[in-house]
């Protein structure tokens, strides 16, 4: 509802809020060194710079200290003080001075040291199904390999941003860009020493999180609410583009070592896997969920009867990681995909067959998982839709032709289906609330716990109140998420929103609707806002509280691993320069699933970002560190390069799925938030199987391993040819 204003730059953020008057503008004073011992910290050459008024660092939190480096440093970039000055200006230039005395440590950098070092945390994930060892030793064929996923940048349009206003009796309003309301009030009331109910969690919108704005958006209020706690003024805090990509979180590097089992043409019938996750310099117990959501999605879009899976966390000296977009689903499914591609390359059968003979089948009713197969059979719909509206097999017959034509220019093709799990894990993360007010001159006012974050969760709100009440949208308005408007708030992320906040102001809505009827009925010929003005004047609650809650036995949904499953399928065509590595992507087509869609529009925007991210993390998106210190070096995007407008296919299709409504989601529909995120692997994978002509030229064939991202680089030498046998003898 407000693309206007965030088109136009009209819509405000944090940081668009007007100073307040004596307002101080904190800077992080970031280590240097990823691994040391602190011996001492010296502030006070800053301190004596014009405009600086604080130093702050661990020992000026009273309760618990989340954000400060006190005894040990674990990565470069981390937070070891921070300055409160006049301007933002003074405060970043005056952290520079603050002096860190330290005794280095030996840091550990990536998987493969962390790996040879044993540097592993002290719990594993592990999953089984069937009998692998069995089912390896009588299989016809097995495949074994190994592929790294690295990170990703969440590159937010915003930065992460804090504005920490105090009161009267420890009072705190707390503005934040963030996914988690409640988290940061319950993180700064733990750290200032205050119950909860003395500190409102605010924040209007969102530019952009991706899960980005979970743990760490706590992390900065928690500091600039210490600072406002000394210095008894309003604190602003906001990152430059620089500051946040070297401290922030971001999407987690996993390294997957597997077996394979294939029997008769092409059936998957074993897999034995094991996963390291990178948790960079943090110890959150998020590191375990992100390996337990990737095995959820192990099976990608397959029925897999024998499975053994085993994760192991990492503890290395880089930031730390966290959620992204699809939270592990889509290492799980890269995975799996990869070992399908590798089994059509081994016996030589085509891409298509070895993925529809290992699809699941519409009588398919449990997942590795146990998990019911919900509407599995439109799997295979969205497959069946996007090979005939991709016109696949033409295409694949023209590029083939194409290929044996030219050497230097290869055009490859290919199709991905996904399965994707929808909602977050456990009891607790599935229930939401809202608060509707009806005023006298008819408009209605939603409060509820959600965050907008450009998803389009507000509209779809406002859709679902004008439905129940009958009234047009315009008459309705969302206001900004705040926990002394609507208490404990789950974080808005999972692909759960749509699904728990329209309920919850559905129920709201319903409850007012029924508070009308009386009035409706004694004047059916009346207008809303005569029915309202008449309720009021019999004094009648224009008020209502709505709580959702996921239906079913406490027991069984602690089991679950998500609300239901989307499905999609995509279809990528690309053209590779064999010489430089450049890639173009012709066309991609994709058919997904949103069951009946509450918004089309809004959904087409999810599907079409979210294949765009994907394609990003698997074929661009490469961030490099210094092997020294393990500092970023590919900092904002003129080095960090995430997909542009030239990137976009050259033509892009996108078709919802007709006639599947879901009896699980909120009026039938299904959240499109996650899900589409692995169908941008399609772009990959048609660029493999680019690489794949290119090799035949030189009679290179069979399997090779190409690690995400297929930058240009990766491109150039994986097309084998005089050039670069030379240069791999220099």
């Amino acid at each position: 509802m407000s693309a206007v204003q965030a088109a136009t730059g009209e819509a405000l953020y944090c940081d668009d809020l007007p100073t307040e008057k004596g307002e101080l503008h904190m800077a992080f004073v970031l280590s240097t060194v990823p691994h040391a011992k602190i011996i001492s910290v010296d502030a006070s050459k800053a301190l004596e710079i014009e405009g600086v008024e604080y130093y702050i660092d661990a020992t000026d939190v009273p309760g618990d200290n989340i954000i400060f480096a006190s005894d040990k440093i674990n990565y470069c970039g981390e937070p070891i003080g921070a300055i409160l000055a006049k301007t933002r200006a003074i405060a970043e230039r005056a952290a520079r001075f603050v002096q860190v005395e330290c005794e280095r440590l030996e840091p550990i950098f990536g998987l493969e040291e962390a790996i040879a070092a044993e540097s592993f945390g002290p719990e594993t994930v592990d999953h089984a199904v069937g009998d692998v060892d069995k089912a390896l030793e009588q299989s016809d064929h097995v495949i074994s390999g190994e592929l790294h996923l690295p990170a990703q940048e969440h590159f937010y349009m915003e930065t992460q941003s804090c504005i920490c206003r105090p009161g009267e009796n420890e009072e705190m309003v707390v503005i934040t860009s963030t996914q988690t309301p409640t988290t940061v009030q319950t993180r700064v009331a733990k750290a200032l020493c205050v119950p909860q109910q003395k500190i409102v969690s605010k924040v209007k919108r969102v530019g952009g999180a991706f899960g980005g704005k979970q743990g760490t958006s706590a992390e900065l209020a928690v500091a600039a609410a210490v600072g406002a706690k000394r210095s008894k003024k309003s604190v602003r805090l906001v990152l430059n583009r620089d500051d946040d990509m070297k401290h922030t979180s971001r999407n987690t590097p996993m390294f997957a070592r597997y077996r394979a089992g294939i029997c008769g043409e092409g059936r998957l019938v074993a897999l034995d896997i094991k996963v390291y996750l990178d948790a960079g310099g943090d110890r959150s117990s998020f590191n375990l969920g992100m390996l337990r959501i990737c095995f959820y999605s192990l099976d990608q879009a397959y029925n897999i009867s024998n499975l053994r899976a085993k994760g192991v966390e990492c503890n290395t000296n880089v930031p730390p990681t966290g959620p992204f977009r699809g939270a592990g689903s889509q290492h799980g499914n890269m995975f799996t995909e990869t070992i399908i591609n590798d089994i059509a390359v081994k016996l030589n059968i085509s891409q298509i067959k070895v993925r529809e003979l290992n699809m699941y089948t519409e009588d398919a009713t449990l997942d590795h998982y146990a998990q019911p197969l919900t509407q599995v059979g439109n799997i295979r719909r969205c497959w069946q839709e996007c090979l005939t509206i991709s016109k696949y097999h033409d295409r694949k017959n023209e590029y083939d032709h194409f290929n044996k034509e030219n050497r230097w220019k290869k055009r490859g093709i290919a199709i991905i289906p996904n399965k994707r799990k929808v909602g977050m894990v456990g009891r607790a993360l599935s229930q939401a609330g809202a608060l509707v007010h009806v005023y006298t001159d008819g408009s209605v006012l939603i409060s509820h716990g959600g965050v907008e974050m450009g998803q389009g969760l507000y509209t779809k709100t406002i859709q679902v109140a004008s439905r129940v009440l009958g009234i047009p949208t315009d008459k309705i308005y969302v206001n900004e998420t705040s926990t002394d408007k609507v208490p404990n708030t789950l974080p808005t992320g999972g692909s759960s929103g749509s699904d728990l906040y329209c309920h919850a102001v559905r129920i709201a809505c319903e409850e007012i609707k029924q508070r009308l009827e009386p009035v409706m009925y004694e004047d059916p010929k009346g207008t809303w806002e005569d029915w309202v003005d008449g309720a009021y004047k019999h004094r009648i609650n224009l008020s209502a509280n709505g709580f959702y809650k996921l239906p079913g036995d406490p027991e069984e949904l602690r089991k679950k691993t998500g609300y239901y499953f989307a499905y999609g399928c995509a279809c990528s065509e690309v053209e590779i320069d064999c010489l430089t590595g450049d890639f173009e992507v012709l066309r991609t087509n994709i058919v997904f699933d949103c069951g009946d869609s509450l918004s089309p529009a809004i959904d087409i925007g999810q599907i079409e970002g979210g294949f765009m991210q994907g394609y990003g993390y698997f074929t661009m998106e490469e961030e490099r560190r210094s092997p020294k210190t393990g500092e970023l070096l590919t900092l904002g995007p003129g080095l960090y390069k995430i997909p542009g407008v030239k990137d976009i296919p050259q033509e892009l299709n996108v078709h919802l799925l007709k006639g599947c409504p879901n009896n699980f989601g909120i009026y039938s529909s299904k959240n499109t938030g996650e899900p589409p995120i692995f169908l941008g692997s399609a772009v990959y994978f048609a660029i493999k199987d680019a690489i794949y002509a290119a090799r035949d030229d030189v009679g290179i064939r069979g399997v090779f391993r190409l690690d995400p991202p297929a930058t240009a680089e990766k491109i150039r030498l994986a097309c084998v040819d005089q050039l670069t046998k030379a240069a791999s003898n220099i």
